[in-house]
C-alpha cells in the first residue's frame, strides 16, 4: 500500500457503465474540488468514454474487460454489480497513495462547504470512518426540467410518525422520507484494517457506524435522472434478482413489477418523486429542504473543450431507450409517438 504523501488527501473511486455525458458530469465536477485523484472502472470497454477521459489529469481510468478480470482480479466476472464495485473497492485501497478513499456512484456528486481534505486532516488517527451525509433530489410540481440536473434536495425525515404527516400514504414507500438509501457515503482510512462496506463497516449496526460525521461535505443523490431512467433501473434491479435493500425500496420495486401498464408505472415516480408545495413547504419547517441549484455543465464544458453535451431530459431517455429499445417496448415504456418526441440521434 502506498504511503500518503498529504495528511487528508482522499481519492474517489466509481464503478460505472453510463451515457459519456453521465461519466463527463461526474469527472467533470469532482475535479472541481481537491480530491486528489479519481479511480475510474469502466464496467466494460467503451471507446468513446476511453478516448474522452484519456489523458485527464488527476483521473485513472481501468477497463473491466475479461482480461482485467483475469489478470488483474483473478476470477471471473461477478454477476452481481455491487460484488464488482467491492473488488473493485478493494484493489483501490491498494492502488491509492492518497490518506483517505471515498466510494461514490456515477448518480452521486459530492458537495462542499469548505475542504474535505482539510477536514480530513484534522480528524485523530482514531477515526477510521467519515460519514457523508446524503440529500435527494426531487423535483418541484410544475417544474420544467431543461437538464437532468435540475430539481431541489431533500433530507431525511426520521420521525415516522412527522414522515406520515408530510407524506402521507407515499410514506410507507419512503426510506426516512427518501427513495434511495438514508445511510450515506463514507470516507474511509486507506489504512485501516476494517472490513468496510460500500455504505459503512459491516460490523456495526446503523446508530453506531461512525465516529465522525463530515461537516464541510455532503451528498447529492439523483435517484432517477428521468421518471423513466427511475423506473427502468428498478425494474432491471428486480428482473436480475437483486432486491436487497430496505423494505421501502422492496415495495417499489413489488409495485413497478406488478403494475399493468407504463403509464401505472411512471406515477410511482410522480406519486414518490414530485413534490407538491404543501410538502415542500412542510420540509422546509423542518430544515429539510435544500433551495439550491446543480449544474454540473460549466464544469464539463472546462474539462473537455471541444466537445458538446446534451442534458436534456429528452435526450437522455432518448439515447437510453436507443440503447435497449427491446426491454422498454416489453415494460410498456416506450413512448407512444417514438420516435418523433426525442431529438434524433
Amino acid at each position: 500500500m502506498a504511503t500518503p504523501t498529504t495528511p487528508g488527501s482522499y481519492s474517489i473511486v466509481s464503478t460505472m457503465r453510463e451515457q459519456p455525458e453521465i461519466i463527463a458530469a461526474f469527472v467533470a465536477h469532482h475535479l472541481t474540488l481537491d480530491v486528489q485523484e479519481l479511480m475510474i472502472f469502466l464496467d466494460g470497454p467503451d471507446p468513446e468514454v476511453e478516448a474522452m477521459l484519456a489523458g485527464l489529469p488527476r483521473c485513472r481510468v481501468t477497463i473491466c474487460n475479461d482480461q482485467y478480470w483475469q489478470d488483474v482480479q483473478a476470477c471471473e466476472r461477478p454477476q452481481n454489480v455491487v460484488q464488482r464495485q467491492k473488488k473493485n473497492y478493494n484493489l483501490a485501497r491498494k492502488w491509492a497513495s492518497s490518506d483517505w478513499l471515498v466510494h461514490i456512484d456515477s448518480d452521486e456528486f459530492l458537495m462542499t462547504t469548505g475542504s474535505l481534505s482539510a477536514e480530513l486532516a484534522a480528524i485523530g488517527p482514531e477515526t477510521d470512518l467519515v460519514r457523508i451525509r446524503n440529500l435527494e433530489r426531487f423535483m418541484p410540481e410544475g417544474a420544467v426540467s431543461s437538464h437532468i440536473y435540475q430539481g431541489l434536495f431533500r433530507d431525511q425525515i426520521i420521525d415516522r410518525k412527522l414522515g406520515r404527516a408530510i407524506y402521507g400514504d407515499s410514506a410507507r414507500l419512503l426510506n426516512n422520507g427518501l427513495t434511495g438509501y438514508k445511510r450515506g457515503k463514507t470516507a474511509t482510512r486507506v489504512s485501516s484494517t476494517q472490513n468496510f462496506g460500500l455504505h459503512a463497516p459491516k460490523t456495526e449496526d446503523d446508530e453506531n457506524d461512525t465516529a465522525h460525521s463530515s461537516v464541510s461535505t455532503q451528498l447529492l443523490h439523483f435517484d432517477g435522472f428521468t421518471p423513466l431512467h427511475w423506473v427502468s433501473k428498478l425494474l432491471k434491479r428486480f428482473a436480475r434478482g437483486q432486491t436487497k435493500g430496505s423494505k421501502a425500496r422492496q415495495q417499489q420495486m413489488n409495485f413497478l413489477s406488478e403494475a399493468s401498464t407504463g403509464a401505472e408505472r411512471v406515477s410511482l415516480y410522480q406519486k414518490l418523486m414530485v413534490l407538491t408545495p404543501d410538502v415542500q413547504n412542510e420540509l422546509r419547517k423542518q430544515g429539510a429542504l435544500r433551495e439550491f441549484s446543480f449544474d454540473p455543465l460549466p464544469a464539463m464544458t472546462a474539462t473537455f473543450p471541444g466537445r458538446s453535451f446534451d442534458l436534456t431530459p429528452a435526450s437522455f431517455d432518448r439515447r437510453m431507450i436507443n440503447a435497449n429499445p427491446h426491454w422498454f417496448t416489453t415494460m410498456d415504456l416506450m413512448p407512444p409517438d417514438w420516435p418523433a418526441t426525442l431529438p434524433a440521434a
